[in-house]
Formats: structure tokens, C-alpha cells, sequence
């Protein structure tokens, strides 16, 4: 039972760190887009430019993009997923029959 109690803590360990690691990233890619925005504001009133644009259609997009990622690398279990289905799509894309191949089209 010391073992199972040891493992759950650990468990519980690396899901903080990921946490933490996902809430600094959110809280960076927010920043970016809060200073863009404000500077947007300050400047330019209601007009809508490069700022704003690169606020709201790079660093929130991007912020989103990078939560699979951080999942990825933290989560044994994902990675795993991951390349197992990879390799299994690599395995059939090798081993399928040549005569198979673009049978439905017209033979010339």
C-alpha cells in the first residue's frame, strides 16, 4: 500500500506541474494580447490595426495550439497513444497491395 500511496503522489505531483506549465502559458500568450490590445487602444482609438489583428488572430489562437502540445510532452500515456496510432497508419500506408491502388480509375 506504500507504493500505491507513493504513485498517487507522484501522480498527483506531475499533474500540478502540468498545470502550472498550462496556466503560464495562458497567462504569457494573455499578456502578449492584453499589451497588444492596450496599445491598440491608446493609439488608435476604435480603429482596428496590426496590433489588434496580431493580438486577437495569432497569440489566442497560438495559446490554444500550444495546450496539446504541453499535453503531449507531460502525458506519457498520450505519447504513447499517439505512436502507436502512427505507426499503425505508417504499417498500412507500406503494406498495402500494389494492385489495390487507384482501382476505381479508368485503365488506359
Amino acid at each position: 500500500f506504500a507504493s500505491t500511496g507513493n504513485h498517487q503522489q507522484h501522480r498527483k505531483k506531475q499533474a500540478t506541474i502540468t498545470v502550472l506549465i498550462l496556466s503560464v502559458s495562458f497567462c504569457l500568450f494573455n499578456i502578449v494580447y492584453l499589451a497588444f490590445y492596450l496599445e491598440y487602444i491608446q493609439e488608435n482609438g476604435d480603429d482596428k490595426d496590426d496590433s489588434y489583428t496580431y493580438a486577437v488572430w495569432l497569440a489566442i489562437p497560438l495559446n490554444s495550439a500550444t495546450n496539446p502540445i504541453i499535453y503531449f510532452i507531460r502525458t506519457r500515456g498520450m505519447r504513447d497513444y499517439l505512436k502507436s496510432h502512427v505507426s499503425m497508419v505508417s504499417h498500412r500506408a507500406t503494406n498495402r497491395p500494389q494492385a489495390s491502388r487507384n482501382t476505381h480509375l479508368p485503365q488506359p
